[in-house]
């Protein structure tokens, strides 16, 4: 993924979002960035499609952790995301909470999982 289109993404998910500045949209910028980055070195490196999916994901996650407002997740859909996945969300999350300054619940740590297991999979099946 071309780490450019990261401003356009962020900037173009936050204009309906109300009271985020400059200074939280780079924020998020280069918190996206350092999460890719992480990703990247575990062998798992986003497209450009899942890419902007999840980068939308981690801006949309600081406008609800900004209102404290959590979603809640069926834990029994992801039991097959496996050990490995979850210990990379729980990075991802105090990468987040590195930028970000939050609280994380245990349900957002599952959807970024998820967003880590749909892209792992998109990788191996190119490999066949």
């Amino acid at each position: 993924m071309d780490y450019s289109i990261i401003e356009d993404i962020v900037k173009k998910r936050v204009k309906n979002m109300h009271e985020i500045n400059e200074k939280e949209i780079d924020k998020i910028i280069q918190c996206s960035i350092k999460i890719l980055e992480f990703c990247k070195i575990n062998s798992i490196e986003f497209d450009e499609t899942a890419g902007i999916v999840f980068v939308s994901h981690i801006t949309t996650f600081y406008e609800r952790a900004k209102k404290k407002e959590y979603i809640k997740v069926d834990c029994e859909l992801f039991a097959e995301l496996g050990e490995e996945l979850y210990k990379m969300g729980e990075k991802i999350i105090e990468i987040m909470n590195e930028y970000f300054n939050c609280i994380v619940p245990k349900d957002e740590i599952l959807l970024i999982s998820s967003h880590l297991g749909a892209m792992k999979e998109r990788l191996n099946k190119e490999e066949c």
